[in-house]
């Protein structure tokens, strides 16, 4: 199943959830907000699974001056 995660095409060979995803690559999750397919994503939703050519952004918030 190949799809894409910030623009990079990723190629899984089973079907996954997002929370998968996140866990196959050790995701830190916290301030971060998850777009798939242009719309957000709550926490619950994490169940949902990924779809052939889906869109995953994972965008981090940081503060700084």
């Amino acid at each position: 199943m190949k799809f894409y995660l910030n623009g990079e095409e990723k190629d899984f060979n089973k079907k996954l959830s997002l929370y998968e995803l996140f866990i196959s690559l050790n995701l830190n999750l916290e301030g971060t907000v998850i777009l798939l397919n242009d719309n957000i994503i709550s926490q619950d939703d994490f169940h949902l699974s990924l779809k052939e050519n889906d869109k995953v952004e994972v965008l981090r918030f940081v503060s700084g001056g």
